[in-house]
């Protein structure tokens, strides 16, 4: 089967998303909720997907044409900065690419113990299915002497993975026994706007783009 450039793909899944808003403001379409789903598995009749929609009180962290194509979407709070939030939402789809999310997880724990100081491992979990890998931690460090909480959520299929992560800038006295609220809101995100969705192709949010005339449809529809 042939992979579809990323950007194409993702400009497909964004369209009901992003471009259903364009009748609205510019801050009424930055503070509207947006869903994605990431493809994880879409080899024969079905499909597996993440989908992964903004909670309220986010809006993107940049141009969402240029995220797409980078392959990172992020998201802070409204009345945020991207140089100066205090929460950002990140996800970050790879297409074709064969990554495991185990892998990718522990990659950035990786990363973090050379970049930051104080890193410590708060809790970790894995699942292995016949369709799909799954691996997440909950991680603390600091950064030029700013502690932060970092959850990612990683998935992946036999060629396809997505991966979320939610920081949180902590406050520089926080023990570690008080970091039990943070936790707990980013879990209640996951609970809430974060799933693994299973289906076929013909159901109608989990169709994806295999010829050139559906691509060209879905570019009609923005």
């Amino acid at each position: 089967m042939k992979i579809l450039p990323l950007y194409v793909l993702l400009s497909v899944f964004f369209v009901e998303s992003v471009y259903s808003v364009s009748s609205q403001s510019y801050d009424e379409k930055m503070s509207s909720k947006k869903i994605f789903s990431f493809p994880l598995n879409i080899v024969g009749n079905n499909t597996l997907v993440l989908t992964a929609e903004t909670p309220p009180g986010f809006k993107p962290g940049e141009d969402l044409g240029n995220m797409t194509q980078a392959g990172i979407i992020e998201f802070i709070p409204n009345n945020e900065d991207i140089k100066a939030w205090t929460e950002i939402i990140t996800f970050m789809p790879f297409v074709g690419q064969q990554l495991l999310a185990t892998t990718f997880v522990e990659n950035m724990a990786n990363v973090i113990k050379e970049k930051g100081t104080d890193f410590a491992v708060v809790k970790t979990d894995q699942a292995h299915t016949d369709k799909y890998d799954m691996a997440e931690a909950f991680m603390t460090y600091s950064i030029g002497g700013q502690p932060e909480l970092l959850w990612i959520y990683g998935v992946s299929g036999p060629a396809d993975a997505a991966i979320v992560q939610y920081t949180i800038r902590l406050p520089k006295q926080l023990k570690k026994e008080d970091l039990s609220p943070y936790i707990e809101k980013i879990a209640a995100f996951k609970n809430k706007y974060v799933k693994i969705v299973e289906g076929t192709k013909t159901e109608k949010d989990l169709v994806l783009p295999f010829n050139q005339d559906e691509l060209q449809e879905g570019e009609k529809k923005k």
